[in-house]
């Protein structure tokens, strides 16, 4: 993947390949702009990969016939099936059989 760039960099460089002289200007986060992305909800539990900057959560497979010809037209929908029709992690920890000793 070669070497990280600051966005800086690249931006000052192709400004004066330009020759015109443009001003970077800082104007701070805009509206529904984010600085990090939460990858996991907190019912999830991260595992580590192979790959130290790689993480992975195990998820319930959905059947086929669960689906069957659901309109899932954007993100919120979707997101609105999973909640009614997949268990939380939690939830699955909670179906797991009591472990040997447990009272």
């Amino acid at each position: 993947m070669g070497q990280p760039v600051k966005i800086v960099d690249v931006a000052r460089t192709l400004i004066r390949l330009d020759g015109r002289g443009t001003d970077v200007v800082y104007t701070g986060l805009r509206h529904g702009e984010k600085l990090g992305e939460v990858l996991f909800s907190d019912a999830e539990v991260p595992s580590p990969t192979e790959h130290p900057l790689v993480w992975s959560v195990d998820v319930e497979p959905m059947h086929p016939e669960l689906v069957g010809d659901a309109e899932i037209p954007d993100h919120d929908t979707a997101a609105s099936f999973m909640r009614a029709h997949v268990a939380t992690p939690a939830e699955l920890r909670l179906r797991e059989p009591a472990s040997e000793g447990a009272a």
